[in-house]
């Protein structure tokens, strides 16, 4: 869960036996898909204001995810011995309560765009989904043990 892959327990843990590190690994997963997704939205609205690419670096494409999500720039990065490239070890180099508070961030950052995109008020059933995805329940270790 998010209290082994972020802060002391992450760098404790890192590279242990699936058994011991399984829920930090299924965690892990679940934010870097958000980080995946947050990264393309941010490239969709570069290009919605005119920016035009060409196919992206792999530098490039970290920058727009840094500035996606403080997520990205606090994944520690270790490089992939089959293609040489930085990629995120799915560990976080924050505390959990900094971790959240960007969880927050993103959850107040996803009901703007919605509310922006829809020209109205996010709906109950929306609102919900969020509260359940962002809750602290969500992001409990107690759920991965």
């Amino acid at each position: 869960g998010i209290g082994a892959a972020t802060g002391f327990t992450a760098s404790v843990t890192r590279g242990a036996p699936a058994e011991i590190s399984g829920a930090a690994d299924d965690f892990a997963g679940t934010v870097q898909n958000l980080q995946s997704q947050l990264t393309l939205e941010n490239l969709i609205k570069i290009k919605e204001r005119g920016a035009t690419f060409g196919n992206l670096s792999d530098g490039e494409r970290r920058e727009v995810a840094t500035a996606a999500s403080k997520l990205a720039a606090w994944e520690i990065k270790e490089t992939n011995p089959r293609t040489g490239e930085k990629e995120g070890a799915g560990v976080w180099d924050i505390d959990e309560g900094s971790f959240k508070r960007e969880l927050g961030v993103i959850q107040d950052m996803l009901r703007r765009d919605i509310s922006r995109r829809t020209g109205s008020i996010i709906s109950p059933e929306e609102d919900a989904l969020l509260n359940q995805f962002f809750s602290d329940d969500t992001f409990s270790a107690d759920n991965y043990y």
